[in-house]
């Protein structure tokens, strides 16, 4: 089945096991990067489009504890400027954008939002970059 319109959708909905398994989580203490402390899981959504190559990763840092909420949605492409200007057919400002690590127009924002963007900054190692590029790949191949 064929999902379209670059929808993105949890990498939960399709790699059920690695996803809990893998499942990043991040302790944030008392007057830490000031956010509300807490403990908040980064569940990765991917681009559903079939016919989609746009090698990026949505991020929701979502509280553990109830009500869940989303706190912010982080947008991570791993590839070069010069890859999304060609994905982009050209548009080189919005392609700057995309490459590295963003606040994400279209998914839920909160006033911690750009403290979360970086904390979600210092906690990318090369290993994280590894992982999220993996479960990009599983995502793709699963349906």
């Amino acid at each position: 089945m064929e999902e379209g319109n670059g929808e993105f959708k949890t990498f939960y909905t399709r790699c059920k096991d690695i996803a809990v398994k893998e499942l990043r989580r991040i302790k944030i203490t008392a007057g830490d990067w000031g956010v509300p402390p807490g403990e908040y899981d980064l569940a990765e959504s991917y681009c559903a489009d079939d016919t989609c190559d746009c090698r990026k990763v949505m991020i929701n840092f979502v509280e553990v504890k109830p009500p869940h909420r989303v706190f912010a949605t982080i947008g991570y492409g791993w590839e070069s400027v010069d890859f999304y200007t060609e994905w982009l057919f050209g548009e080189k400002e919005i392609a700057k954008d995309l490459a590295g690590a963003y606040l994400e127009m279209g998914g839920p924002q909160s006033q911690y939002s750009q403290a979360f963007l970086d904390i979600f900054k210092s906690r990318l190692t090369d290993e994280y970059k590894e992982t999220i590029q993996r479960h990009y790949n599983l995502f793709k191949k699963s349906k």
